[in-house]
Order: C-alpha cells, then sequence, then structure tokens
C-alpha cells in the first residue's frame, strides 16, 4: 500500500470519528432537551392544579364577588387586554362615584342651608321660641354626625351602596311623617332623630369611596364632588320657600320628602373598591400557604431585604406566570393578615395623635358656629325688614360663591407650590370666615347680605370641600375611614349646642346680632386651635391598622 493510500484511509477515519462523536453531542442535546421539556410539563401541570385549587375558593354570598381567572396572566396578549380592561372600568367607576356623591352633597348641602327658611315656617305653625326650634334643627344635623362611626362601621360589613340607600328611605321618612305631626314635639323624633340618622347614613360614604378611589389629584375629585352641595344651597332654599309658602306646611315638607329620596341614585352609583381588594387578598393568602407548604417561598422567614433579593432573582425566571404570582405573594403574605382585620372596627387609637385630636376639637368649634349660621342668617334677614324669599335668595347667592369656593379651592391647593402649604391656607380661611361673620350683625339692606353672602360662600366652600383633604394629610389615606367617622362625631358635638345656645341669646335679648357675636368668637377659637394643630408633629404615630 502506498504511502498515498494511507494518507486517505486515515482522513477517512478521522472524519468518521468527528462525524460520530457529533451525532453523540445531538443525541444527548436531544435527550436533554426532552428531559427539559418533561420537567418543564410537570411543573406547569402542578402549577396548574394548584391555580385550579385556588379557583375552587367559595366565595361568600354576602360578597358576591366572582373568583378572578387567574389562568388568564400564562398569556401575555389576554393578560395586557385584561390589565387595560380593569384600568379603563375603574376609571369609569371612580367618576361615577364622583357624580353620586355630588348628587348627595346636592340633597344634603341644600337641605341644610334651608334650615333658616324650614325655621321660620316651623316658628309659624307652632309659635316655639328660638331656642326650641333650634334644638330640633341641631339634633338633626347632630346624629347626622355623631352616627358617623357607625356609618363607616356599616360600610366595612356591608356596602356603602346599601348605607345610602337606607339612609335615602330612612331621611325622606322621617321629613313625611314630619308633615302630618299635630304637636311640636314631635318634630324631635320626626325630624330631629328619623331625618337625622337616614343623613349620617347617606352623607359620610360618598367621600370615604372618592378618597379611596382617587390617590392624585384627591383634592380636585373632592372639591368637585362637594360641589353638588353648592348648587344645592343655590337651588334648594328658593324652591323649598315657594313649595312651603304654595301648599302650606304639610303639603310643601311631602314634596320635600320626595327631594330626599333622590338620594336613593346617588347610592346606587357607589361601589366602594375595597371589599374586592380584601378579597384578592385572601386569595393571595391561601396561595401563600401553598407556596409555603410546597416549599416555593417561605414569607415567614423573609425579611424585607430577602424579599427584594428574591424579587431580583424572580425577573431572571423564564415563567412568567410563575414570576407574578410569586411577587403578589411576597408582597402581600405579611400584610394580608391585618389588612383583613383592620377592617371590623374603627381605629380609636387615632385620639392618641396630638395633631390628629386638635384638628377634631378646632372642626368641633367650626361647626358649632357653621350650623348657627345656616339656620338664623334667613331670620336674621327678615329682622332687617326683608321678605322670606329675599332671605332664601341671600342663602342661593351663598350657595353659587359655595360652588366656586368648591371647586377653585380643589385645584388651587392642589398646586405643587401650595400644596405643601395646604393646611396653613385652610386655616387662614378660617380666620377669614370669623371676620365676616362679626360683620354680619351690621348689615342692612339686600345688596348688603348678598356681598356678605358671596364672601361667605367662598369661604364656607374651602371649608367644606377641604376638609377631607387635610385630614389625609394628616393621617394618610389608608386611616381614612375612621379618621373620617371620628371627624363627624366631633363635628356632631359642635352642632348640638350652636344652634340652642344661639337661640337662647335671641330669646333673652330678643336681637340676633349678640348670637352672632358668639357664633365668630368659636369659629376664632377654633381657627386658633387648628394653627395650634400645624405646629404639632407626630413621629411614629401609626394606626393600629389601616382600611384599604
Amino acid at each position: 500500500m502506498s504511502t498515498a493510500d494511507v494518507s486517505l484511509h486515515e482522513k477517512i477515519s478521522l472524519v468518521e470519528k468527528v462525524t460520530e462523536e457529533s451525532s453523540e453531542d445531538v443525541r444527548l442535546h436531544e435527550e436533554r432537551s426532552l428531559l427539559d421539556l418533561a420537567a418543564t410539563k410537570d411543573k406547569k401541570k402542578d402549577e396548574a392544579n394548584l391555580y385550579d385549587d385556588i379557583n375552587m375558593i367559595k366565595i361568600d354570598d354576602e360578597n358576591k364577588i366572582s373568583t378572578p381567572d387567574i389562568s388568564s396572566s400564562l398569556d401575555d396578549d389576554d393578560d395586557e387586554d385584561s390589565v387595560k380592561q380593569r384600568h379603563e372600568n375603574h376609571g369609569k367607576r371612580k367618576w361615577f362615584c364622583v357624580i353620586g356623591c355630588a348628587i348627595a352633597h346636592f340633597v344634603l348641602g341644600g337641605f341644610e342651608r334651608s334650615n333658616g327658611v324650614l325655621y321660620i315656617h316651623i316658628q309659624n305653625k307652632f309659635g316655639n321660641g328660638a331656642s326650641d326650634i333650634a334644638w330640633v334643627l341641631s339634633l338633626s344635623v347632630t346624629l347626622k354626625l355623631l352616627f358617623g362611626p357607625v356609618a363607616s362601621i356599616l360600610c366595612t360589613k356591608f356596602t356603602p351602596r346599601c348605607v345610602v340607600v337606607s339612609g335615602a328611605i330612612l331621611f325622606g321618612l322621617g321629613l313625611l311623617i314630619s308633615a302630618f305631626v299635630p304637636h311640636f314635639v314631635i318634630l324631635y323624633i320626626t325630624i330631629g332623630v328619623i331625618t337625622g340618622i337616614g343623613k349620617s347614613l347617606a352623607y359620610q360614604p360618598g367621600l370615604v369611596v372618592v378618597g379611596q378611589y382617587f390617590k392624585k389629584r384627591r383634592g380636585a375629585a373632592v372639591g368637585l364632588a362637594t360641589a353638588g352641595g353648592g348648587i344645592g344651597t343655590l337651588v334648594l332654599p328658593p324652591l323649598f320657600e315657594t313649595m312651603l309658602n304654595y301648599y302650606g306646611f304639610s303639603g310643601g315638607l311631602m314634596i320635600i320628602s320626595a327631594v330626599a329620596l333622590h338620594m336613593c341614585i346617588s347610592g346606587m352609583l357607589y361601589k366602594s373598591p375595597t371589599r374586592r381588594k380584601l378579597h384578592r387578598q385572601s386569595l393571595i393568602s391561601h396561595s401563600c400557604e401553598r407556596f409555603h407548604d410546597s416549599r416555593l417561598i417561605n414569607s415567614s422567614e423573609l425579611t424585607e431585604c430577602q424579599m427584594a433579593e428574591t424579587e431580583e432573582q424572580n425577573k431572571k425566571a423564564p415563567n412568567k406566570y410563575h414570576k407574578l404570582w410569586i411577587g403578589r405573594c411576597l408582597k402581600s403574605c405579611n400584610t394580608v393578615k391585618d389588612k383583613e382585620s383592620s377592617s371590623k372596627m374603627l381605629d380609636f387609637s387615632l385620639l392618641k395623635r396630638p395633631d390628629f385630636l386638635m384638628f377634631c376639637v378646632g372642626i368641633s368649634f367650626l361647626a358649632l358656629s357653621f350650623n348657627s349660621m345656616l339656620i338664623f342668617i334667613p331670620p336674621l334677614v327678615k329682622s332687617r325688614g326683608l321678605s322670606g324669599i329675599q332671605g332664601a335668595c341671600v342663602m342661593s347667592v351663598a350657595g353659587i360663591f359655595d360652588t366656586i369656593g368648591r371647586i377653585a379651592s380643589g385645584f388651587i391647593l392642589e398646586m405643587k407650590r401650595l400644596r405643601n402649604f395646604r393646611k396653613l391656607l385652610y386655616n387662614t380661611v378660617m380666620f377669614m370666615l370669623a371676620l365676616v361673620i362679626f360683620s354680619l350683625p351690621f348689615t342692612v339692606t339686600f345688596v348688603e347680605f348678598c356681598v356678605v353672602a358671596a364672601i361667605f360662600g367662598l369661604l364656607i366652600g374651602t371649608y367644606t370641600s377641604q376638609k377631607s383633604v387635610i385630614l389625609v394629610d394628616i393621617v394618610g389615606s389608608e386611616a381614612l375611614n375612621s379618621s373620617f367617622g371620628i371627624l363627624i362625631f366631633f363635628q356632631g358635638v359642635g352642632t348640638l349646642i350652636g344652634p340652642p345656645i344661639t337661640g337662647v341669646f335671641k330669646d333673652k335679648y330678643n336681637s340676633y346680632a349678640d348670637g352672632f357675636f358668639f357664633i365668630g368668637s368659636t369659629t376664632f377659637i377654633g381657627a386658633f386651635i387648628l394653627l395650634l394643630s400645624n405646629t404639632v408633629k407626630c413621629n411614629n404615630c401609626k394606626p393600629e391598622f389601616s382600611i384599604k
């Protein structure tokens, strides 16, 4: 055999050897791929079984909330579409809540600013003194505020929709019965108690629902929602004056009770995110337990740093659904138990915060004067020789500028340059309100009353609409439900004693001027207490639970 043949044979052998090695590598690679595929299928099968178990969790019939289709997250396009649809529905829903809250403030704000008109007609029908009639009207407003914590608890246990509709029915029923009472004393029960409780149930849930939906521009949203109160002040006092003059006391109250039932429309527009969010958290809690049992995660042994590291590792995970669910568990496992227990009661530990406590006390003084003004401004106008319809028109002028003040203050105080000074500006408005009240006893003509009423409306609109916003600045949005209920309770204390004391000044001195001097003094005291609350800093003041 020649040297050339040997060299050719060696080359052929080398090629065959390389081919065999390459084939072996391909075979090993295929086997490894099949093993990986089988392992992936087993893993997906286990996860699918776990998710099926989660989807089989029974929903409480009372909640009537359907379990979310978690398995849709496996598909990227479906997940993006569902998230987009959810955000669109959420955006539409929150604006319907704003409309519902505006309707509620239209009815309730108009009613409370018509108390002066109702005061005159009750006095004409029954002939009682100013202090006695003031007790009836102040009792209604007081119970609306004192039952604020009860309304908060009922909203947590049931739904804002049920609470508002129930309150609207009580509200209208109390006014309807009042149309047929033969004695003045019965008005303490019908107008004082029944309508007061109904107003409380119909009033408080609206601002809480709006506050839960809006994290950004909350001040503007609340300003738009409460602007209905200013429009109600513009429309309802002249309307009630006309109805009571034309149909008499009984016929007018029957029509007014029908107006009160429009609060049911407001309630039907509310849909709080709280219950659905708590239910989703309970689902995550169940899944966390399953992951813990399968040793996928152990949330009880993870610190915040470890959780952050685990989340960073999950970013590299090939399974998107596995990464998504692990992240949810890491964020929710350690807090869901506290959040579920937080919705069972009010957080009275907020009263340990000196800034919140002083804010509540200051608002109680302002509420004392505010309710007295709404009752006694129309009688003051009439005592100057003007007509009852002119007194109602003065309240309408206040209502126009009340609406402007509510909307404008919401946008102005949300400006970046002013947001940090929002509490101080709110405090300044209260001092200006005290000066306006001191000027009321010196007004004589209808034009003067309209000018003072316009300034009064701007200040009152700011006071009313931004109150819950300032409350969030103090305690945070997580404690809004509890803090707002407690604040309303403090307001109730002020509204209970304010109008009767002002009525005593009228009965004793036969003049409304001394009563308004008393009202202005209490407003100044309340503004000074708010100023002190702005200087108090609360370090490490966290409520024991939060409601989300």
